[in-house]
C-alpha cells in the first residue's frame, strides 16, 4: 500500500519467505526508497540493475499473500 501511489513503479515482485521485494520502475528511485524506509522494517537496498524486461505476469494473489503475512506478523 505504501508504494501504490508511485507512478514510476511498473511491477512489484514479492519474495515473502526471503523477505525481499524487487521493484521494477522507470526514472528516479528516491521516492521508492524513502517510502520503503519509512515502514521501519529494516529495509535496505541490496542492488540496482538495469533491465529490458517489460512483460510481467499478473499475479492477483501477491497482495493477498502480503496482507496475510503482515497480519500474522502483527498478531
Amino acid at each position: 500500500m505504501k508504494l501504490d501511489g508511485i507512478s514510476s513503479i511498473v511491477n512489484l515482485d514479492f519474495d515473502i519467505p526471503n523477505r525481499k521485494l524487487i521493484v521494477f520502475h522507470s526514472g528516479e528511485i528516491d521516492q521508492i526508497e524513502k517510502s520503503i524506509l519509512e515502514l521501519n522494517l529494516g529495509g535496505k537496498k541490496i542492488s540496482t540493475e538495469q533491465t529490458d524486461q517489460t512483460d510481467f505476469k499478473e499475479n492477483a494473489n501477491q497482495k493477498k499473500l502480503l496482507w496475510s503475512v503482515l497480519a500474522i506478523n502483527v498478531a
